[in-house]
């Protein structure tokens, strides 16, 4: 019964992976991240060879992460350093496809920041309660 039981929820799982990534295929289901941009990689840098006139951009994510990602070639002459961005990741590459006004940006940036914030100050908070003693876990 066991071995039924494990042979389903392979099944299931591995259906819903497939149901999601069709429905991404066919526009389902569309994901989009804030960035600010750390630095351009482009062009003009006359130390390095370039297969294409493609512009990339170092990006700090509103979740701490730091990514490299292609800037849309309709961007390039408007993206510049500090500015925040909007990245579709849901393309079969991800693509920087809106640079936001400054006063725009900066609202969404602190929009996002904050709630990352409060995301890590609960785990922490549920880290300490569920661990007081600062014990090792695991």
């Amino acid at each position: 019964m066991a071995f039924k039981a494990y042979c389903f929820n392979y099944l299931f799982e591995n259906f819903l992976y497939v149901i999601l990534v069709y429905s991404n295929i066919f526009g389902g289901f569309v994901l989009y991240h804030i960035g600010r941009v750390l630095k351009i990689i482009g062009n003009s840098d006359d130390r390095s060879g370039n297969a294409d006139n493609s512009i990339q951009a170092h990006l700090e994510m509103w979740d701490e992460n730091q990514v490299i990602i292609l800037v849309h070639p309709a961007l390039n002459a408007v993206i510049k350093e500090k500015d925040v961005v909007l990245v579709h990741y849901t393309q079969p590459e991800p693509v920087v496809v809106r640079v936001f006004k400054p006063k725009d940006g900066k609202e969404l940036w602190e929009i996002f920041s904050d709630y990352f914030n409060q995301r890590k100050t609960a785990a922490s908070k549920q880290l300490f309660r569920d661990n007081p003693a600062g014990r090792m876990i695991g």
